[in-house]
Formats: C-alpha cells, sequence, structure tokens
C-alpha cells in the first residue's frame, strides 16, 4: 500500500507538492529554533559560570547563607589540598579557587586631591598555573588599557570604576578592607590595567588581583572563599552535576561544623533554577504552537486538495471502494508527505544550526552597558534532539490537517453521485 501511494505522489506531483513545502518550512523553523535557543541558554549558562558561580561550586555553608556580606572569616581552609583531592575524585571537571572581598580604593591624584570609591575584589590564578583562569574570563580580550598583573603587587581595575576616580594604567592607590579577624588593614598597588566587560555587573567596582595576593591581604593563607569547577565538556549537566554534589556531601561536608566545605550546583540557586527551566520548557511549548499553526495552515492545505480531488474520490465511491478504504490511503498519504517534509526540513535545520554554531551571531554592541552577563557571540548549538523533534510537528500536523480535511468523504451519498458527476 504505501508502494502504491508513493508512485502516485510521484505521478501526480501537483496534490503533494504544496504540503511537503509547507510541513518542510515549518520542521525547518522547528529544528532551527530550537537548535538556536539551545545554543543561547547554552551561552548564557556558560557565561554566568565562568563569571560568577561554576558548574559546582564548593563554600562552607555559612559563607553560602551570608554570601551578601561576604564573610571572609567563613572562607574554606587549606584550598589546595582540597583541590588536588577533587581532581584526583571528580576528573570530569576542572577545579579552581576565587576569593570575594569588599572594600574601599583611595588614589591621590597629581594635584594631592584624594578620590575613593568602594570595590568588589576578586582574587584569581593570574600566575603561570593560572591560564584556564585568564581564558576563563576572557582577560586578554577584556584588557581596555595596560596589560595583565605581572606581580603581586600589580591589580586590575573595571574602566568604568577607573574612569570614575580618574585612575589610569600605571598610577599607584591603596586599598583598605578588612582581614579574617576585622582587623582593618592596607596595601599599596599598582594598576597594571583596565578591563571592560560591557556588563554594568562587572564594570561597576571590579577590581582583580591575583589569588595568593589576596589571601595574603586578607590574612586567610591557604584559604579561598569558593572553589569553583567547570565541567571539562564545556555545557552544564545537571545529572552529573547532582551525582558530583551527593558524592562530595557524603564526603567532605559536616553538618556540625560551619567551617566544612560544601557543594551546590547552578540550579539550586532559586532565580537561575526558574530560568533553566524555563528555556528547557520553551522548547516544548514552540513545537506545541508550531503544531497547532501547522495543522490549520495543513488543514487548508488538506481541503484545498480534498476540493480538487472531489471528482476523484466520488468516482472511487461509484466504483465501489469502501469510505473508510479511501479515508485510510488519504491519511497514509499524509504520513508519508509528513516524513519525507520533516526529513527534508530537519536536513535544512540542522545545516542552519551547524553554520550558527560555527560562526555565531556578534552581539557585543548590543550589550554594552547591559545588566545581564551575556557572551560576545551568540552561537545555536547541536543536539541529538534536533534529529527528532521535527518530526513532532511535521507529522503530527499533516496528519492532522489531512484528517480534518479527508472527513467530507464521509459526507457524500452514494445515491447523488451519478448526478454530481453527471452521469
Amino acid at each position: 500500500m504505501i508502494k502504491f501511494i508513493i508512485k502516485g505522489l510521484l505521478r501526480d506531483k501537483s496534490r503533494s507538492k504544496l504540503q511537503i513545502f509547507i510541513v518542510t518550512i515549518g520542521v525547518f523553523l522547528t529544528v532551527a529554533i530550537s537548535g538556536y535557543m539551545k545554543g543561547v541558554t547554552s551561552d548564557m549558562i556558560n557565561e554566568t559560570a565562568r563569571l560568577k558561580s561554576g558548574h559546582v561550586r564548593i563554600t562552607t555553608k555559612e559563607f553560602l547563607e551570608n554570601e551578601k556580606n561576604l564573610p571572609i572569616n567563613f572562607s574554606i581552609c587549606n584550598c589546595e589540598n582540597l583541590i588536588l583531592e577533587l581532581k584526583k575524585d571528580f576528573p570530569d571537571f576542572s577545579w579552581t579557587g576565587r576569593t570575594h572581598f569588599r572594600g574601599t580604593i583611595l588614589f591621590q591624584d597629581s594635584s594631592g586631591n584624594i578620590k575613593q570609591g568602594p570595590f568588589i575584589g576578586l582574587g584569581l590564578e593570574l600566575n603561570s598555573n593560572g591560564g584556564d583562569e585568564i581564558k576563563r574570563l576572557n582577560l586578554y580580550k577584556a584588557i581596555y588599557k595596560g596589560k595583565l598583573p605581572e606581580s603581586d603587587n600589580e591589580i586590575l581595575l573595571a574602566e568604568e570604576f577607573a574612569n570614575r576616580i580618574k585612575v589610569k594604567p600605571g598610577n599607584k592607590l591603596i586599598i583598605l578592607t578588612q582581614n579574617n579577624d576585622n582587623i582593618p588593614v592596607s596595601k599599596e598597588y599598582v594598576v597594571a590595567g583596565t578591563v571592560k566587560y560591557g556588563v554594568q555587573a562587572m564594570d561597576n567596582a571590579l577590581i582583580i588581583l591575583n589569588l595568593q595576593e589576596a589571601a595574603k591581604l586578607l590574612d586567610i593563607e591557604n584559604c579561598c572563599t569558593e572553589i569553583l569547577g567547570f565541567l571539562n565538556s564545556g555545557f552544564y549537566d545537571n545529572t552529573i552535576c547532582e551525582n558530583a554534589q551527593i558524592n562530595f556531601n557524603k564526603k567532605f561536608h559536616d553538618s556540625n561544623n560551619p567551617q566544612s566545605p560544601f557543594m551546590s550546583k547552578m540550579k539550586d540557586d532559586p532565580e537561575f533554577s526558574f530560568y533553566i527551566e524555563y528555556m528547557e520548557n520553551f522548547t516544548g511549548l514552540m513545537a506545541t504552537i508550531l503544531i497547532m499553526i501547522l495543522s490549520v495552515v495543513l488543514w487548508n492545505a488538506g481541503l484545498l486538495s480534498g476540493l480538487r480531488r472531489y471528482n476523484e474520490f466520488g468516482i472511487r465511491l461509484a466504483m465501489g471502494e469502501e469510505k473508510s478504504q479511501i479515508f485510510k490511503t488519504l491519511l497514509l498519504e499524509a504520513l508519508v508527505i509528513g516524513i519525507i517534509g520533516s526529513v527534508a526540513g530537519t536536513i535544512l535545520g540542522i545545516g542552519f544550526t551547524l553554520i550558527l554554531q560555527r560562526y555565531g551571531i556578534n552581539i557585543t554592541g548590543m550589550m554594552q552597558g547591559g545588566t545581564m552577563i551575556m557572551p560576545d557571540v551568540i552561537r545555536a548549538r547541536y543536539t541529538n534532539e534536533l534529529l527528532y523533534i521535527g518530526f513532532i510537528p511535521g507529522v503530527i500536523a499533516m496528519f492532522i490537517g489531512n484528517a480534518i480535511s479527508g472527513t467530507m468523504i464521509f459526507r457524500r451519498r452514494i445515491s447523488s453521485l451519478l448526478k454530481e458527476l453527471e452521469i
């Protein structure tokens, strides 16, 4: 039967050409938009992970609960040995320590005027062992003026912050903050350069210095406020992160000790969890909407096809063919057309996704001064799901459209066929 239907479609292309074209376009849009949205979601998640949270994050429980105050007295101790254990126990991740703290910058200009401003400090691995962190935060590209720090007494300053207090690379300034015992401490540093990310959250008051230097300044030797883990695949996987979280906390976390390390994953953040679930559900919602739209369009296409084949169905009924048999062949035709259109649309959609995955869309100019953490280049992302997601709206919509338009077969009366066919 299938072979017979395919031959019929090939011999009379006019009855299938429009429907195949519509299905192809609909499936192409479904696959292409799904690939694009997956890419955007993955890029935003990974950008947030690189700049802020990691795919998994280790802090002390007390630090996590009081994070807004950045309590460095609840830092992770003996972090170097812990990172060595993490590399051995969780090889799917890359691990690095970071330290966050607050304070005030004092700068005396050439006229003797003292300018000051509050800052958010970030201690990173900037030495020879910290090449991953330099790449991860894209520091080479983010440098706006000057250079990366080459010694412990050099720091980076956010460009917007530097302009506000009139600081330039090469100037000396003083950092005022509190150490582990809440005692005020100060130290003079040289501004090696300024960085600009184009995101207000990063450019407003950020300073970057070497991790070990931050530990000395804050009197937390061999400690850091957090250890971040990044999946080697480059993409957030909630299942892998959740397994790592369970295994780590079972081995290292002591609920009776506020200083014991505790692992959390990106999805544990309520706000970010909502965002991830929203984006994951978007594809399903989009497919459902496209099914509804395609069903209406294909219903009209099927209705026009049915009107054109009105006499054909009448002749087949007059020759004794059962109404149910005609309806069955019509649905089989719809199934074949849906599969052909879905295959063609999937190939085109995946091709578009792979091109966009490689070259991407540069949105640097659009994000200047924005408050969201976004990558400079938005890329699509190919996943195995794209191989079949287009068949859902493509085949179902075609089937539903022809099923609706095919109901007219059962409204034909055998007694009036001779008059209708003018025989």
